[in-house]
């Protein structure tokens, strides 16, 4: 990417910013060589993530999003019910497809079909991204630290499921409320937009995307993103409207995270974030605010801590801050999102935190690690 490019990306983004300003403090802690940071990057992990991030985008971009939220809006008659379809398959596509994969699914759809009904979108996304953590904390392959977790413990699909259902029950629970209390309670409105239409080339996407499926599912993922490659060089035009700030954002990430892991004087300390259940739970819940859950995952599991209160730890640690996890981030990097999002969503996010941190504190006294 040219550095003019960069330039004008950091002056309108602060987290980029950031993410640029703790690279180079650490790289100058820590000096390496380019070939060292680009190791830091898991490029299968960046390979999915970019052709999932283009390919959706480019399926919004050839109309058949706004299509299927067109259905949307005949099958549902009032909000309270259209909030209840979307967080409700935002949570079961999580248990499946993981958080971040179920965002970029969800997200084109709600935002079309909150524009046909003239709709505030903004409680909706949040809600969206809210039961994406939820859901994807139920199963071992509903998020990356949870992966992570079920390949170093071994504890058992449907074992490491009953571990996590007290806590995804409350949270459900809770969710079920929340949406209760800030549904909207109306009927979809007389004026009625006309038909959109699909463009012609949306077969050709839509077959690329589930190439791309099935190479991420059968671990090729650069012969996926070859795929992608070949669809951009068909559609240049449409070039200008891609997220490269989120993709840049994920990339900053994991060198950031790479070069802190790196660090002596925390290495010297991880020991003592794991001596007991409780300091486990809580040092995992605060270091995924500052670090996102997946690499607090990694940079305590050399430690072997209790496992419920480990899985309990990073997943919690998903709410709060938008750092917690990279869902967050999409969600509110996406296109199309409505302006002062950022401020609503730790409204719910922090007080979902401190009601899932009160919760699971209680049940790690009857669960066994």
């Amino acid at each position: 990417m040219p550095l003019d490019v960069i330039r004008r990306l950091v002056a309108q983004d602060v987290l980029l910013t950031v993410l640029l300003l703790s690279a180079a403090g650490l790289y100058a802690l820590h000096p390496q060589s380019p070939d060292a940071l680009l190791k830091a990057v898991p490029w299968p992990t960046m390979a999915v993530l970019t052709g999932f991030v283009v390919l959706v985008q480019l399926l919004e971009f050839s109309g058949s999003v706004e299509v299927l939220a067109s259905q949307l809006v005949r099958w549902v008659n009032n909000a309270r019910g259209l909030y209840l379809v979307f967080t409700g398959l935002s949570l079961w596509l999580a248990m499946w497809l993981t958080n971040d994969i179920t965002l970029l699914i969800v997200l084109p759809i709600t935002l079309h079909t909150c524009k046909l009904l003239h709709w505030e979108s903004r409680d909706l996304l949040i809600l969206e991204a809210l039961a994406v953590n939820i859901g994807s904390m139920w199963t071992p392959v509903g998020n990356p630290q949870n992966i992570v977790l079920w390949q170093a413990y071994h504890p058992g699909f449907l074992h490491f499921m009953a571990m996590m259902t007290p806590l995804v029950a409350g949270l459900l629970l809770l969710l079920l409320l929340t949406i209760y209390c800030i549904a909207p309670d109306k009927c979809r409105p007389s004026h009625r937009t006309s038909a959109p239409q699909l463009k012609s080339h949306w077969p050709l996407i839509a077959v690329g995307y589930l190439l791309f499926l099935g190479c991420a599912e059968w671990q090729h993922p650069f012969a996926g993103l070859g795929i992608v490659v070949l669809l951009l060089l068909w559609r240049r035009e449409d070039w200008k409207s891609l997220n490269l700030q989120l993709l840049l954002i994920f990339l900053l990430m994991f060198i950031d995270m790479r070069l802190l892991q790196q660090c002596s004087a925390i290495a010297a300390r991880l020991p003592y974030m794991t001596a007991s259940r409780i300091t486990t739970f809580f040092c995992s819940l605060g270091l995924s605010q500052l670090l996102s859950n997946v690499p607090t995952t990694l940079l305590l599991l050399p430690q072997h801590p209790p496992l419920s209160a480990f899985s309990y730890g990073v997943n919690v640690g998903g709410f709060g801050l938008a750092t917690g996890s990279l869902a967050n981030l999409i969600m509110l990097r996406w296109p199309g999102v409505p302006p002062g999002l950022w401020r609503r969503f730790h409204l719910f996010s922090l007080g979902f935190m401190l009601i899932a941190t009160l919760y699971a504190v209680s049940l790690l006294s009857s669960l066994r690690a």
